[in-house]
């Protein structure tokens, strides 16, 4: 887990780029560790379509993945699955290098390479028709 000055930064630099809102679900996820949408719900007070937004931008970025647990039913009931969230701390501070990368790829592979690496790095995952 992140320690707490890193966790300032990374909420510093979410807030920057995405808003108070993505910081305030990245924030639960940090100083909780890994939670299920109902709690990440339940701990930022927020209602469901905010935080299922804010998840599914970093989602996209590749801050927030999602996993399955199953967990046992009780007696007679089918096992359940909970989907669990957890912020992956070093991809945010990341997105400090970007103008780094950016520099590197305009002078080694020319303007159109680093306009094409600026909107993945902007949008995160995106097909080939964006």
């Amino acid at each position: 887990m992140a320690m707490q000055h890193g966790i300032k930064l990374t909420l510093y630099l979410i807030s920057s780029y995405f808003g108070d809102l993505v910081a305030k679900v990245c924030e639960c996820l940090l100083r909780r560790g890994t939670l299920s949408f109902a709690n990440i719900v339940r701990f930022t007070k927020l209602n469901k379509m905010k935080v299922k937004d804010a998840l599914l931008v970093r989602i996209q970025h590749n801050w927030v993945p999602a996993f399955a647990i199953q967990q046992a039913g009780g007696f007679g009931e089918a096992p359940k699955v909970l989907t669990q969230y957890i912020v992956l701390f070093d991809k945010i501070i990341h997105h400090v290098r970007f103008p780094k990368f950016l520099s590197i790829v305009s002078g080694e592979l020319g303007k159109e390479c680093e306009e094409m690496l600026e909107g993945l790095l902007q949008h995160g995952r995106l097909s080939l028709n964006q």
